[in-house]
């Protein structure tokens, strides 16, 4: 039985720290993503923690590290060691993120690392957001690939950066035998092969 007030209060944070966001290249409202990834969570046999960690995974990267306090206080220290575990860039205040590869890299081989209930909500955000680049590849092609990657402005490096990164990300779990690993597999599968012929695998 899931805590209904624990859930709820989880939502609320998430949803006024992503309150002004929209989903990369689209007007979706941000938060449908945290949502999404929280629901893939509990498809896949997630904890209430792991869920509640699915709805703020991205709180700490946009609204800042000074929400870390709030979210073990309300939340209990796993949740927030799952969130931290999740995020790939947290910069002190006024420091600038790292360059996209450099923090991709060591998220990669944090990731490796990583135990069982962050790999399991890590897929699930992988899993989101694969989706909805396969679903907006079928609209406007390999334009999709623009969103990533900011520090280069070449559109063959982005797509060949982003989908390094995601085959990177899926043979971890594959290795790790992480819930969904094979349905995220199955997935990036269809983006390469929606792809430019040179980037497929």
């Amino acid at each position: 039985m899931l805590n209904t007030s624990r859930i709820a209060a989880a939502f609320a944070l998430a949803a006024k720290v992503h309150e002004s966001q929209k989903r990369k290249g689209t007007s979706i409202p941000y938060i449908s993503h945290p949502m999404a990834v929280a629901s893939q969570v509990l498809v896949w046999g997630g904890t209430e923690d792991q869920f509640i960690a699915a709805l703020l995974h991205d709180v700490l990267e946009d609204g800042g590290v000074e929400y870390a306090e709030s979210i073990e206080a309300d939340f209990g220290p796993n949740v927030l060691r799952i969130v931290k575990a999740l995020s790939d860039a947290l910069p002190k205040a006024g420091e600038k993120k790292k360059p996209w590869v450099e923090r991709k890299t060591e998220y990669l081989a944090h990731l490796a690392q990583a135990d069982d209930e962050v790999l399991l909500v890590s897929a699930a955000d992988k899993w989101h957001n694969l989706t909805s680049i396969r679903d907006d590849q079928r609209k406007v092609g390999d334009e999709v690939f623009r969103r990533f990657v900011g520090s280069t402005p070449v559109m063959e490096e982005k797509k060949r950066l982003t989908l390094w990164y995601y085959r990177e990300v899926v043979r971890i779990y594959l290795e790790r035998g992480v819930a969904g690993a094979d349905a995220l597999e199955r997935l990036l599968r269809e983006v390469e092969d929606d792809a430019a012929p040179e980037l497929r695998a």
